[in-house]
């Protein structure tokens, strides 16, 4: 098995994410002295697959709020909750201090990267979780690992081999397989929709690039900042979306007062608070590619659920494909 890394700076370099003195428990991070878990192997790679886990967790227990609330209400509420809970952690964990950032550059990249992955993409998410369903959201969203693996090779100069086109085109069978096992409209009302299967697409490669810029804006930042510095530029930049298109009142007001409040709070704690710094964890620690490989694995996870917890139904022919494509994107990156 031949995985590429992308090594750099921060390969050497410690990361501060619950490292205080107060804390006896160190829960991710490099360490000077080799101490700590990124001691452990694969790591990065243990994070990514905790995220999908918990992302997975996240989009059932968001299916129901993004029925009863608007996309940009259910994403600000969202992204707005969890910049507090991350703030409050960075402010606790630097004893009142929240960034010291040294690269303006990385900086640039990583606040980039939370506009388009969390103002936009994320908004994207809930509207395709009203139209088509929670596993129909996770199946397309499949398509984010290709599309990262060819902007790896682009801009990162990190070359695919043969494997990598092998699992790129297993992937994209196992989405299209899995389209069309899930054309047929279910008991619950939702099939995959030409305009819900666009809007996937969109959210997918915005995904990949905001995948991209967080790897090179962690280069020297650690994990919580970057963490911290992503979503709450996704909260300006949901506020500056609706400014401009006329509807920042009635957005903020509908963030204010959401219906099924306790749900989209277990929601946004498990599928951004932790499940959000787990991934920046992985991408930081692994190959970029890899970490995104293993998130994707999300769809495992939630069409059980799915099944079990929503009582949506997943025909043979999507669930053999929801397969293919995990399988696809695990050969094109860990092969």
């Amino acid at each position: 098995m031949k995985v590429r890394r992308i090594e750099g700076p921060s390969d050497s370099l410690r990361n501060p994410w619950l490292e205080n003195p107060g804390f006896s428990v160190r829960l991710a991070g490099h360490y000077s002295k080799g101490a700590g878990l990124s001691s452990f192997p694969l790591i990065g790679e243990t994070y990514a697959v905790l995220s999908a886990l918990s992302w997975a967790v996240a989009t059932v227990l968001f299916v129901a709020s993004s029925r009863q609330l608007r996309p940009e209400a259910a994403n600000l509420f969202k992204t707005t909750f969890s910049a507090a809970m991350l703030i409050v952690t960075l402010l606790v964990l630097r004893g009142g201090r929240t960034f010291h950032l040294t690269d303006n550059t990385e900086a640039a990249y990583l606040a980039l990267s939370g506009f388009l992955g969390i103002s936009i993409a994320d908004t994207l998410y809930f509207l395709c979780l009203r139209s088509i369903g929670a596993w129909r959201t996770l199946v397309i969203s499949c398509l984010a690992p290709p599309i990262t693996a060819v902007l790896a090779a682009v801009l990162l100069n990190d070359p695919m081999g043969m494997s990598g086109i092998a699992g790129m085109s297993i992937a994209l069978v196992g989405v299209i397989l899995a389209i069309i096992g899930g054309r047929r409209r279910s008991d619950d009302g939702l099939s995959f929709t030409r305009g819900g299967i666009a809007v996937g697409v969109t959210m997918s490669v915005l995904i990949s690039f905001a995948i991209i810029l967080a790897k090179v804006g962690t280069v020297r930042t650690d994990s919580m900042e970057a963490s911290t510095l992503r979503i709450v530029v996704g909260v300006a930049g949901i506020l500056l979306i609706e400014a401009v298109r006329g509807k920042l009142v009635p957005t903020v007001r509908s963030a204010l007062r959401p219906p099924g409040i306790r749900r989209l709070i277990a929601a946004s704690v498990i599928g951004t608070y932790i499940a959000y710094i787990l991934f920046i964890a992985a991408i930081r620690h692994a190959h970029p590619g890899v970490a995104v490989a293993l998130a994707a694995t999300a769809p495992a996870f939630v069409i059980p659920l799915s099944m079990f917890v929503l009582k949506e139904r997943v025909s043979p022919l999507a669930v053999a494909g929801t397969g293919t494509a995990i399988a696809g994107i695990l050969i094109l990156f860990l092969f």
